[in-house]
């Protein structure tokens, strides 16, 4: 596996952007640290893993939206 060649900044700047919070990215740098590659793919994935259960979690809310919308243009 490769190794992210990223600064810690730009890395930590990315994680926050992509939502994870300040614990998560803490973790991730101790992670880093340690040269641990499968464990940071294992942190990034769980964190992806999350953001599409949110996003399925919304979408079910906009289809619920779109329906009462037909329904009331009906």
């Amino acid at each position: 596996m490769k190794e992210l060649r990223m600064s810690g900044n730009d890395i930590r700047e990315n994680l926050a952007a992509a939502g994870c919070d300040h614990k998560f990215i803490e973790c991730f740098a101790v992670v880093r640290e340690k040269k641990e590659l499968s464990e940071q793919l294992e942190l990034l994935m769980s964190h992806r893993v999350r953001l599409l259960k949110e996003l399925h979690e919304i979408q079910i809310k906009i289809d619920r939206l779109d329906y009462l919308i037909f329904k009331l243009k009906k």
